[in-house]
């Protein structure tokens, strides 16, 4: 009777603990789906976000130069006797090279170029966080990850960027920390003292 007894509290002990490995299964492949889900959201607001920002600098420039050939207009009807094809030729000059020089990409200090940088950036700490937190998914909390020295350098320049908000300057420094190791806090390099912003 007693070993009827203890055959029962195995076979119910093992009953309980197959549900529980099941429900533990169900919830890995529950969070597995929504870490899916997650990144697949990401690349869409990336996506999103350099069309929203493209869209956003022609705009900008469509209204610069709906109020630059305003001005233009006003001014040329003042300056009709003066000298019309002269001031005329000056101020097309003026405003193509204005317009050439903000959207030349070759050159760091043109505003398309600047705005691609920042886009590169955002991409770039977005898809390290998420390559971060998926790796962390998969081969647990103690992961580390590897950041070649132009990463860091962008990274760096996002904490120095007084313009950047609060969630990417942590994410930026908790990156940063993390690639230093298990003492990344204590760890001292040269990535800050040679970093200047990049933008």
């Amino acid at each position: 009777m007693e070993r009827d007894l203890t055959i029962i509290l195995a076979e119910r002990d093992a009953i309980k603990h197959k549900m529980e490995l099941e429900k533990l299964r169900d919830e890995n492949l529950n969070l597995m789906q929504q870490i899916r889900d997650k990144i697949e959201n990401a690349k869409v607001e990336i996506t999103e976000s350099a069309i929203d920002k493209t869209m956003s600098i022609l705009e900008k420039t469509r209204l610069w130069l709906i109020y630059g050939s305003s001005f233009f207009a006003i001014f040329i009807g003042i300056a009709g006797f003066i000298g019309y094809k002269s001031v005329n030729k000056e101020i097309t000059d003026y405003y193509i090279n204005t317009v050439h020089h903000w959207l030349r990409f070759d050159s760091s200090e043109s505003g398309g170029s600047r705005v691609l940088n920042d886009l590169r950036t955002e991409a770039l700490l977005d898809s390290l966080t998420l390559k971060y937190e998926r790796e962390k998914v998969n081969s647990g909390p103690m992961n580390n990850i590897n950041l070649n020295t132009e990463e860091r350098l962008r990274l760096m320049s996002l904490i120095l960027n007084p313009e950047t908000d609060e969630q990417n300057y942590r994410d930026a420094l908790r990156l940063i920390t993390i690639s230093r190791g298990l003492y990344g806090r204590y760890y001292e390099d040269d990535i800050g003292k040679n970093c200047k912003y990049i933008g």
